[in-house]
C-alpha cells in the first residue's frame, strides 16, 4: 500500500483512510 500523508487523508473517506492508514507514522487522530 502507497504511505498517505495527512493531506492525502483530507482528500480521502476516514472510512478507507481507517483502513489503510497505519497509526505511529504520523499523528492518527481521525474525526
Amino acid at each position: 500500500m502507497e504511505t498517505i500523508t495527512f493531506e492525502q487523508y483530507k482528500l480521502l473517506k476516514p472510512g478507507i483512510w481507517m483502513r489503510v492508514y497505519i497509526p505511529g507514522n504520523e499523528t492518527a487522530s481521525a474525526n
